[in-house]
C-alpha cells in the first residue's frame, strides 16, 4: 500500500514538474496582444509597429503583420513579442479604401484602451473621423495609411496555457488516486 502511495506522489511531481517546465520553456517570449473590431472589404493586411522607448523611430524589426479577411471575421488579434509598448503604430494596408475599427484594446500585465482618436497622428489617410463607439472611420486611397498612438505604456505578459496544465494537473490527481486505490467501484446492492 505504501508503495503504491509513494508511487503515484512520484508520478504525479514528475508530471507536474515536466509540466511546468515545458511551458516556461516553451513561452518565454512576453507579449503584448493587439485586439479590435474590424469593419472593411477584403483582405487587409495589417502591421503593427510598435516601440519599447519614446526615443525610439519605427522601424520593421519592431513589427507585425497579419493578414485579415474582413469578409469571413471583424475580430483581429495581434500578439507583438515585446517586454514594454510605449509607442503603437497601425498600419491599415494598402488601399484600404474604408475601414472602420472600434474596441481597440493593447493587453499585457494590463489593459489599455486607445479610445481618444482626437489627437492621433496620421499618415496617407484621406479622412478620418471618431465614432461615438470609441472607433474610428478611415477612407484611404493611398498606398501606406497609418496611425499612431502616443506614449501608451503596456508591460507585456508571459502566456500560460492554462488549459493544458488543468488537463495535466486532472490527469496527475486521477493518476494518483488510481494508484493508491482511492477512487470508489460502484458496489451492486443485493
Amino acid at each position: 500500500m505504501w508503495k503504491r502511495i509513494i508511487i503515484s506522489i512520484a508520478l504525479t511531481l514528475v508530471l507536474l514538474g515536466v509540466t511546468i517546465n515545458l511551458n516556461l520553456w516553451v513561452k518565454k517570449q512576453e507579449v503584448v496582444t493587439a485586439s479590435f473590431n474590424a469593419k472593411g472589404v477584403g483582405v487587409i493586411e495589417w502591421q503593427v509597429f510598435y516601440t519599447e522607448d519614446p526615443k525610439e523611430n519605427f522601424n520593421e524589426k519592431q513589427s507585425v503583420r497579419k493578414k485579415v479577411d474582413l469578409s469571413k471575421t471583424s475580430y483581429v488579434s495581434i500578439d507583438i513579442p515585446s517586454k514594454k509598448i510605449n509607442q503603437f503604430r497601425l498600419d491599415f494596408g494598402t488601399i484600404p479604401k474604408t475601414v472602420e475599427i472600434s474596441n481597440l484594446v493593447l493587453s499585457g500585465m494590463q489593459k489599455h484602451y486607445l479610445k481618444n482618436f482626437s489627437d492621433l497622428k496620421y499618415n496617407q489617410i484621406d479622412k478620418y473621423e471618431a465614432l461615438p463607439s470609441a472607433g474610428l472611420r478611415i477612407i484611404s486611397e493611398q498606398t501606406d495609411p497609418y496611425i499612431v498612438f502616443g506614449v501608451v505604456d503596456v508591460e507585456g505578459k508571459q502566456p500560460i496555457d492554462v488549459k493544458v496544465f488543468a488537463i495535466v494537473i486532472l490527469l496527475s490527481l486521477l493518476v494518483f488516486y488510481k494508484l493508491t486505490g482511492y477512487i470508489i467501484k460502484p458496489t451492486l446492492l443485493s
